[in-house]
């Protein structure tokens, strides 16, 4: 909109599979034919979100977006996230803090609802730390132009009102195909 103001929108097609089968590592088995077809169930709907990013300086950003203003996937109606965060960038090094669900719609303590960490890049890797949710995150980047594969390691906490009791460690990994990163 102006030098200093950006505001987009993003439109999604998700297709959810979900199950409700429960099974533990060491008790599979022959299970692995089940859980996939339970998994055969799928919905799918639409979200969107919209945003604001505004640049205080050539160095420091301010950004502002509200996911799910619109979102339901078969009978699901997905929930409005407002989030706010605050990116400062210094050549190949970015430092980023943000905070989700201001709103606070699902009664989380505050500390589970902070995200800090930083960012070095170099013209083909990207390293990654911070805190999330109070633990330790890592992970890394490979941009290959049309090709852009990320990992991240990180403890999501599942006691809503008492940060720190109950860290489970999660692995994500993401393969994208475009240009223009």
């Amino acid at each position: 909109i102006t030098p200093r103001l950006a505001i987009g929108g993003n439109a999604k097609l998700v297709n959810s599979r979900f199950t409700s089968f429960d099974v533990r590592v060491t008790e599979a088995g022959d299970t692995f034919g089940t859980v996939l077809d339970s998994l055969a169930k799928s919905a799918t709907g639409f979200a969107a979100d919209v945003g604001a990013l505004y640049r205080l300086s050539g160095k420091t950003s301010l950004g502002l977006a509200i996911q799910n203003i619109y979102g339901k996937v078969g009978n699901e109606t997905y929930p409005v996230n407002v989030k706010a965060g605050i990116a400062w960038q210094l050549k190949g090094l970015t430092l980023a803090a943000d905070l989700t669900d201001i709103l606070n719609k699902d009664d989380v303590a505050l500390f589970n609802r902070v995200f800090m960490g930083g960012e070095l890049s170099f013209p083909l890797i990207q390293i990654r730390g911070g805190f999330y949710q109070g633990y330790l995150s890592y992970g890394a980047g490979l941009n290959l132009k049309l090709i852009k594969l990320d990992y991240a390691y990180y403890k999501k906490e599942f006691s809503r009102k008492s940060p720190g009791l109950d860290g489970r460690g999660q692995h994500e990994v993401q393969l994208k195909f475009g240009w223009g990163w």
